[in-house]
């Protein structure tokens, strides 16, 4: 990753990471673009696993994850 002053935002990281869309626009007009896999793929493999074991061994995890979880299903 190097300096994370590259970055200007959170978004940006993610971005930088692909995991979230890119968003390019000028005049106020903002246009997401997909979601590239030029990212880490290893640095999103271990994020999605994290993200696996933290629901896994949660006791209530939310109704967002729940909602999640059973939408995979």
């Amino acid at each position: 990753m190097g300096d994370a002053k590259a970055f200007k935002s959170g978004r940006e990281f993610a971005a930088w990471l692909g995991l979230v869309p890119r968003q390019t626009g000028t005049g106020g007009k903002v246009q997401l673009l997909g979601i590239s896999r030029r990212g880490d793929t290893y640095v999103r493999t271990l994020l999605i696993h994290g993200a696996r074991s933290v629901l896994s061994h949660a006791k209530h995890a939310g109704a967002w994850a729940e909602q999640c979880r059973n939408d995979d299903r």
